[in-house]
């Protein structure tokens, strides 16, 4: 802004000529496929194109569409559980349910499972196939403790998506829904804010709470913030 500096943070993508080609087109893609892998990594950084680690959009749906459609046929998905640590007593209060891919299957990489997942179509295929992993696994941490799930936007904002589902899988592994937080994931933008909101609303009758993550970087604007109704804010730490 006029009359003083603010610091701004941002991520970019890197190509080079002649060094990664000559191509204007390539170039292009590939410096975008460097910018998509530093947001998928924290944001704020400047990537340069690697070809062992950076896919581009089209190699990127022809060599994973069939990766990912076997992944959650086999359901080749591992559950973890990254604990929430109350920092003024050390007491463990809950646990973050998170997916790790098989990794002796075709995408043993949790960022690039997503990402090619996103490329084709099938995130809410994906989510759905975690989520259920994760509720399976839940029941072992025991009954005081608190439950994360992350979805994406994109879950939630499908006709298809039953909060009954969700809630009859709770009850099947004897977690009570007063214990489980929903995270909103970054992954994805919210494209049907009005069918978001209906969803939160059943899911918050029945007890779930809502968390909204990373704000301050991404999806999680002011815009979503002032129009749905979080329990819990997390901040971003830039």
């Amino acid at each position: 802004p006029y009359g003083g500096a603010r610091a701004c943070p941002f991520s970019a993508g890197i190509s080079g000529v002649p060094y990664f080609s000559q191509q204007r087109d390539m170039v292009y893609r590939q410096a975008d496929a460097a910018l998509y892998w530093a947001k998928r990594h924290g944001r704020g950084s400047v990537e340069v194109f690697e070809s062992e680690r950076d896919l581009l959009a089209d190699e990127l749906i022809d060599a994973n569409a069939d990766a990912v459609a076997e992944v959650i046929a086999s359901k080749r998905l591992r559950p973890v559980f990254q604990p929430i640590v109350d920092l003024r007593t050390g007491q463990i209060l809950g646990f973050e349910g998170l997916i790790r891919p098989d990794p002796n299957g075709p995408l043993p990489d949790t960022s690039r499972l997503f990402a090619a997942a996103a490329a084709v179509g099938r995130t809410v295929e994906l989510d759905l196939a975690c989520l259920e992993a994760v509720v399976d696994a839940a029941k072992a941490i025991g009954p005081d403790r608190l439950l994360t799930l992350n979805l994406s936007p994109r879950t939630l904002e499908v006709k298809d998506f039953d909060p009954a589902w969700l809630l009859s899988g709770l009850v099947r592994n004897g977690i009570s829904p007063s214990r489980v937080i929903v995270e909103l994931t970054e992954r994805e933008e919210v494209d049907d804010l009005g069918r978001l909101q209906q969803t939160f609303n059943l899911l918050q009758q029945h007890g779930l709470r809502l968390a909204a993550d990373d704000v301050g970087a991404g999806n999680s604007g002011l815009r979503l913030l002032s129009q749905v109704n979080f329990d819990i804010v997390k901040v971003d730490l830039a």
